[in-house]
């Protein structure tokens, strides 16, 4: 296959050395933005072998295998994206429950091809929905694909810990700053922290 763009290299290194920390249970990179961030990005869909359908959008993000453990994203069915997902394998893709109940109704989507960016990537697994952008809309339809099979020049850490997830984050820099000494950390954040940004505004309206 064609080189790795250095991204998709250095990506790899950090989340093999955030594991390595103690105290980190999951380590995983996201470009698309994580839950509740506000970060999306939409694309054309299209299930092989069926009549598109017009207007239909997906959101994708790239993802390295361990992010859906890391976020505890439930496995609905088939498997999550692993390792062995390289650049120069088989494109797949693991999408949401909202995505195959509006794609592939009443369907088994596994072994079936969602066509994304005219390509086709076979559907390894489905994972339950999260809302992305804020807490009131529905869940959207989503493809999670490999880091290495859609590179992105910048990507989001998320890391799942087995104790106070501050306690890491000088190791975690660490490990960053070892592969990519130009690139600061920014906004390190728990995901209850995030939460709690959403719902603040919320509190006060109804304390008013």
């Amino acid at each position: 296959g064609a080189p790795l763009p250095d991204s998709t290299r250095a990506f790899g290194e950090i989340v093999e050395r955030v594991q390595q920390i103690h105290g980190v249970a999951h380590a995983s990179i996201i470009a698309g933005g994580l839950p509740l961030s506000g970060g999306m990005s939409t694309t054309d869909v299209a299930v092989q072998g069926k009549e598109p359908e017009k207007g239909a959008v997906i959101s994708i993000r790239s993802v390295t295998a361990d992010y859906h453990r890391a976020l505890g994203i439930p496995l609905r069915a088939g498997r999550l994206l692993a390792p062995e997902d390289r650049a120069d394998s088989q494109g797949v893709v693991v999408i949401n429950e909202a995505a195959a109940r509006k794609y592939l109704p009443g369907e088994d989507p596994l072994g079936q091809s969602l066509i994304i960016r005219g390509k086709p990537l076979l559907i390894v697994g489905v994972v339950g929905d999260v809302r992305q952008s804020s807490l009131e809309p529905e869940p959207m339809e989503e493809a999670y694909v490999p880091l290495a099979q859609r590179p992105r020049p910048t990507g989001e850490l998320a890391i799942r810990t087995t104790g106070d997830p501050h306690a890491i984050v000088a190791a975690v820099k660490a490990a960053v700053h070892d592969v990519l000494p130009d690139v600061p950390l920014r906004n390190v954040r728990t995901m209850e922290e995030t939460m709690a940004s959403q719902i603040a505004q919320r509190r006060l309206n109804m304390l008013l």
